[in-house]
């Protein structure tokens, strides 16, 4: 299995420095699944190409805010909509174009893995280089992306999630209001000539999607402007604890890769969000009537946690600082409802579909 896996990775590298997810659905490199695709390649003993994905990610999709898009466009394709053209970024730094939203950041514990797999000489080297542009990436959450009332970092599109058409975003994209231009032009969905339409979200939710995307477009992708602006906005669990996860092992890579005094600042700073952020977590996005974590949408009044009980709510099981009262309940919750797999949505719940 884990030949046949690798095989995949192969097959689907681009140029030895980037890996796209697969052949016409998903044709660039996108964030956090690079992450998991230079775990594969460690795995498999190619520790030097695991950590040309990491390079190649933070060096060529990060903008001067922090921001990393959740895909860079190394080449065009045409088999992708919406293109660089639709989200409208300015260049990086490096020349390359990038969307205007992130996705879950993992970079950090998918390099801490690396390093446990394989510390020799060069990749503690490499690290090395990567953790300035990893501690600026979380400063941008923390700072650009904090939700001042929450404490939570937030998304402004449900592609930021990693979970892209899950139930749990769907109190948010009623908030969303489809564009004249788009409802007048259409959109050129490329999709769902890759896949069964099925199996994709329905026109309505894409019309959602692109005016958000065209949302963004239109403020210039400014920060401030979105938080402030953007129509749909939510705290995510998923989100918030793989980014508490991640400055953790930030800390734990500061601390192996002998970067004490070079780089306690950014270590204080760190741990300080790490506690911020857990204690927003848990007083936040706890539901104890569905025994799990769950989002907020934090444009309604009164900050409503959204009752559907989704795997996104299991997630901060991979928080080692969470409290054991919560992992004991999701420890519960999670065989509960699962079979061999864990479902996306709780079985038996209104909003799960088998399909």
């Amino acid at each position: 299995m884990e030949e046949k896996a690798y095989e995949v990775l192969k097959l689907n590298n681009r140029e030895g420095k980037y890996t796209i997810p697969t052949a016409g659905l998903y044709p660039f490199q996108w964030l956090w699944d690079s992450g998991f695709i230079a775990l594969g390649f460690a795995k498999m003993k190619d520790v030097s190409r695991a950590l040309t994905e990491i390079e190649t990610l933070l060096f060529s999709g990060m903008r001067p805010s922090g921001m990393l898009g959740h895909i860079t466009f190394h080449t065009p394709q045409p088999t992708y909509y919406p293109g660089s053209d639709e989200w409208g970024v300015p260049p990086t730094d490096s020349g390359h174009l990038i969307s205007g939203i992130s996705q879950p950041a993992v970079t950090a514990s998918m390099l801490r893995k690396i390093v446990e797999l394989e510390a020799s000489d060069d990749t503690i080297q490499r690290a090395k280089k990567m953790m300035p542009s990893l501690h600026k990436n979380h400063c941008w959450w923390m700072t650009k992306r904090t939700h001042q009332e929450t404490q939570l970092v937030a998304i402004i599109h449900p592609w930021e999630s990693g979970c892209d058409n899950s139930p749990l975003w769907d109190e948010g994209l009623n908030n969303v209001n489809v564009r004249d231009d788009i409802l007048k032009e259409g959109i050129r969905r490329k999709d769902t000539s890759h896949v069964d339409p099925k199996q994709r979200p329905t026109q309505d939710q894409y019309y959602r999607y692109m005016s958000l995307v065209r949302n963004g477009r239109d403020l210039g992708w400014d920060d401030e402007k979105l938080m402030e602006k953007s129509e749909f906005l939510m705290a995510c669990p998923l989100i918030n604890s793989l980014l508490c996860r991640a400055i953790g092992d930030f800390v734990w890579l500061v601390e192996k890769l002998g970067l004490g005094q070079e780089f306690e600042a950014e270590r204080t700073q760190q741990i300080k969000w790490q506690q911020t952020l857990l204690s927003a977590i848990e007083n936040r996005l706890w539901n104890e009537e569905m025994q799990c974590f769950t989002a907020i949408d934090l444009r309604s009044a009164t900050l409503k946690q959204v009752q559907i009980p989704t795997c996104c709510g299991l997630i901060p099981l991979f928080v080692p600082e969470l409290q054991n009262q919560f992992v004991e309940k999701l420890v519960k919750t999670a065989q509960d409802w699962t079979g061999r797999m864990i479902a996306s949505v709780r079985p038996g719940y209104e909003s799960f579909d088998p399909d």
